[in-house]
């Protein structure tokens, strides 16, 4: 027993020993990375030797270490994703390390984009969708924005009575552009209250196309892009027309729209008139808040909110062989009524029932848009072709409304006191 218990004893000393001898043979390598520009530590940067027998990882403040055998020197290697890589020699002389790493600078390799003239925009990976005549007249909404609303992806803001735009994902004014045959219509886009004066019956074929198309339409085109197309030209030639009727209960209104189309040997001519008028709108109320006003509405009918629209369209279009040529006119016209109690100062009289209610009192808006362009297209050589748009546009507005003023010394205008805008 005694013997085994010495035996015991000389064993452990024996480790302990080669355990104090291990152990002091061992040097801390310890350190700090931080970032070379704002002096912050650099967390989660891998830190090995070059043999791949030690790995760590700094912490939170950029703070590191770790053991090698003091005989031995190493090559740490530190990395990290958003920095250089950076190496050292460290040994017994040598380790403690204050480390400022480099921020990686990436350059990326160039792009070229090369598109060839055969390419149309129905081959392009852009998000479409597609709306026919026989959409608009199922639709049939009061304005042209207010129908396309009706597709994915689509909105409408409409400003008050018959003036409304298109909103495609968010994107409106000029973040978006209107196409009509080649030529991005210049109106709804300047303002607010600048509505998009198109005929919705005129429309034969269109494309809504949500996502950038600034390479082919202008920085208006960010949003998205509403192309309408050319009517297609029958092979045959013929004569045919079309006559809609349409009303609305709740403003009552009447329109029509009638169209003609004669195709005649290389030559396609295409009519349309459209006419539209209504009342004053019925609301489910008897009585609106207006800033600090409560004011009535008599009869449920919002008062001076009626107007009237024509719609005029023509196009002649000559085709022989590779060659074509086509010339579009339009003019949009409407007169737009504005509500009293919500224009200029509060006045309850102003609400008051004035035996009718179709007319058109102050104050209201008045919009003219006129459009002449012209689409040319002939082949040169044998795979060129040279497509040509040409077009011109003219947009009147006027608002007018009875002259007020906030200043008590402010004259009444000599000329035109009630027109208040024209642009």
């Amino acid at each position: 027993m005694t013997s085994l218990f010495k035996t015991l004893i000389i064993f452990s000393l024996l480790v302990s020993s080669n355990f104090i001898a291990f152990s002091q043979n061992q040097t801390v390598i310890q350190g700090t990375i931080c970032d070379a520009d704002n002096k912050i530590g650099v967390s989660g940067a891998s830190v090995m030797t070059a043999s791949g027998k030690i790995k760590t990882q700094t912490d939170k403040n950029g703070y590191f270490s770790f053991e090698i055998p003091t005989t031995d020197s190493e090559i740490i290697i530190i990395k990290h994703p958003e920095y250089q890589d950076y190496s050292e020699k460290a040994d017994s002389g040598k380790n403690f390390f204050h480390i400022h790493l480099q921020p990686k600078t990436i350059e990326l390799k160039s792009m070229t984009i090369t598109a060839q003239s055969k390419h149309t925009l129905a081959e392009t990976s852009l998000s479409g969708i597609s709306a026919n005549r026989s959409f608009f007249q199922k639709t049939n909404a009061n304005t042209f924005a207010e129908s396309l609303s009706k597709l994915p992806g689509v909105a409408s803001m409409n400003v008050g009575v018959g003036v409304a735009k298109p909103v495609i994902r968010g994107m409106g004014f000029n973040r978006m552009a209107v196409v009509d045959k080649g030529i991005v219509i210049q109106n709804q886009q300047w303002g607010a209250d600048h509505g998009l004066e198109l005929d919705q019956f005129d429309v034969d074929q269109l494309i809504v196309y949500k996502g950038s198309m600034s390479l082919f339409y202008g920085s208006d085109a960010m949003g998205g892009v509403i192309e309408i197309l050319p009517a297609e030209v029958p092979a045959q030639d013929h004569t045919w027309g079309d006559v809609s009727i349409f009303a609305k209960s709740n403003n009552g209104l009447v329109g029509s729209s009638v169209g003609l189309n004669v195709k005649s040997k290389n030559w396609f001519y295409r009519m349309r008139s459209t006419v539209q008028n209504y009342g004053d709108y019925r609301i489910p109320a008897d009585t609106i808040d207006y800033l600090t006003w409560k004011m009535p509405i008599v009869g449920r009918r919002m008062k001076n909110t009626a107007g009237h629209e024509i719609h005029l369209s023509g196009t002649a279009l000559y085709s022989k062989n590779d060659f074509n040529s086509a010339i579009y006119i339009s003019n949009n016209y409407s007169k737009n009524g504005f509500f009293p109690g919500a224009h200029g100062i509060p006045n309850l009289q102003r609400l008051a029932f004035d035996g009718s209610h179709r007319n058109v009192e102050l104050p209201y808006s008045t919009v003219n848009h006129f459009k002449i362009s012209n689409t040319t297209e002939f082949p040169i050589f044998t795979l060129w072709k040279v497509h040509a748009d040409f077009g011109f546009q003219n947009n009147q507005r006027y608002e007018m409304a009875l002259f007020h003023t906030h200043f008590p010394n402010q004259a009444v205008p000599q000329k035109e006191p009630n027109k208040e805008l024209a642009f």
